[in-house]
């Protein structure tokens, strides 16, 4: 099982180690069982009005969310579309990103709070001790819980 991008596939799939008939799109594992929302990231476009120009940013808007460059772009760098009607398109035409698109609309982001930079570091900093033996995993993530949780942070 692997976590991660859609963009994955195509690269593994080219080592000749996976074919179409040996992936699928599943919740993550949780606790209690599957989670009911996947881990999503995103990036956004912004626009200040300050000198005057609304008609252009505008143009340009309309002109960059147009479903046919959504589509190139996402394509180019295996990105998902940020449009609704963009996603149906690629999810027609991508049987990789569609089962990624299923899952976008109960997607949840990184946390924005204040304290999530450095837990964001510890994390990535300490995660990988968690294969390190059976009782790792446990210790690890309640240490990562205990520094997510202090108030220093």
């Amino acid at each position: 099982m692997v976590g991660g991008s859609g963009a994955l596939i195509p690269i593994i799939q080219s080592s000749g180690k996976l074919t179409s008939s040996d992936w699928g799109v599943v919740a993550m594992p949780g606790k209690n069982g599957a989670l009911t929302s996947a881990l999503a990231v995103h990036d956004d476009v912004t626009a200040f009005n300050t000198g005057g120009h609304a008609a252009q940013i505008k143009a340009f808007l309309d002109f960059a969310y147009q479903d046919k460059y959504q589509e190139a772009f996402d394509n180019e760098y295996n990105l998902l579309p940020a449009t609704t009607s963009a996603s149906a398109s690629l999810s027609a035409s991508n049987p990789i990103d569609a089962g990624f698109l299923a899952a976008v609309p109960n997607s949840v982001q990184y946390p924005t709070a204040s304290n999530w930079t450095p837990v964001l570091a510890k994390i990535q900093n300490t995660i990988g001790a968690a294969v390190n033996s059976p009782d790792a995993a446990s210790s690890v993530l309640g240490q990562l819980q205990t520094f997510a949780s202090s108030s220093n942070n």
